[in-house]
């Protein structure tokens, strides 16, 4: 497969694993999930936010009460 066609193939993956869910699961689980850099999955979150597909809200950070 072509770089290209595997970079939309897995930027359609990760729409398909975020739909539907409360909030983003963490980058670095969806990053090992498809063997790429977290950062990868962060610019693949933000093509998918630039079209307009529905992108749940990331995670809130934990507080330490």
């Amino acid at each position: 497969m072509k770089p290209r066609n595997q970079s939309l193939r897995r930027v359609l993956l990760v729409l398909q694993k975020i739909q539907g869910r409360r909030y983003q699961p963490p980058l670095s689980e969806l990053a090992l999930e498809f063997q790429v850099h977290p950062r990868t999955i962060k610019r693949d979150i933000a093509l998918l936010e630039e079209l307009h597909f529905p992108v749940p809200p990331k995670l809130p950070p934990q507080t330490g009460d």
